[in-house]
């Protein structure tokens, strides 16, 4: 069984001590991974309380960043010559109010489909008790009828 140093790793000297430089590493790397875990939290929870449409704000300045030269939608070409006619301040604002208009539409449609789904399933409950009332219903006439 090999002996551990003080940081749990396998020591590579025979005296099973460990170098005092090697812990001291060992700490700084964990000290920094957990700082920079903190951060990771903390950015998490910050965009976690962001209202939605702040949240499409940050991710359309993103992404129109990264995807710029694909989405442009001032620039176009004549007779050789490129023109950029929209500003890309005027560009994001219309990818935010575009991305914000489908957002609202989708969430709202979802609703509506939730809330049909609420009421059909509550319906389905008041068939099923009217058609168990039916059953009786008819039960009584057939025993009147005798």
């Amino acid at each position: 069984m090999s002996s551990l140093s003080c940081c749990d790793k396998p020591t590579a000297h025979a005296d099973g001590k460990c170098d005092n430089e090697a812990p001291l590493l060992h700490e700084l790397a964990m000290k920094g991974e957990i700082a920079a875990l903190k951060q990771q939290l903390k950015e998490m929870t910050e965009a976690k309380d962001k209202p939605w449409h702040e949240k499409i704000d940050a991710f359309v300045d993103q992404w129109f960043e990264a995807n710029q030269e694909q989405v442009d939608l001032g620039r176009f070409t004549i007779f050789g010559y490129e023109f950029d006619v929209l500003s890309d301040s005027i560009e994001k604002h219309i990818y935010k109010r575009v991305f914000k208009i489908m957002y609202s539409l989708v969430t709202s449609r979802l609703d509506v489909v939730t809330s049909h789904e609420e009421v059909s399933k509550g319906q389905e409950g008041k068939e099923e008790k009217e058609e168990s009332g039916d059953d009786v219903v008819e039960e009584l006439k057939v025993d009147l009828e005798l």
